[in-house]
């Protein structure tokens, strides 16, 4: 069977949506959240752990890009990473090939 793979902004309603989706949706589905910019990056990831801790379904994996927020040091990554934990939400995050290996 194959997987469908939402590429979501990380807005409420489609935390909202993933909150509410059934089981079967979820299984099926790679939900991939893109962090969007905001005026500095912790007003942005303090947004988005926010919006995961309150909707997101524990029992799944959310995959989690950063490429619009991450400086070049990969900082975001590991920032995200760390928070998500804290909250026992867990994230794969998505890599690309030219991310700094400080990550």
């Amino acid at each position: 069977m194959m997987t469908y793979v939402p590429i979501l902004k990380s807005k409420p309603a489609e935390f909202w949506a993933c909150k509410h989706a059934t089981p079967v949706v979820l299984n099926n589905s790679r939900v991939l959240f893109e962090i969007v910019p905001s005026d500095n990056l912790n007003d942005a990831v303090d947004k988005f752990i926010a919006r995961a801790d309150k909707n997101w379904p524990q029992k799944y994996i959310m995959t989690v890009d950063c490429g619009y927020i991450n400086p070049p040091n990969g900082s975001a990554v590991l920032q995200i990473a760390k928070e998500l934990q804290l909250h026992k939400i867990r994230e794969r995050p998505v890599v690309r090939m030219n991310d700094s290996i400080q990550i």
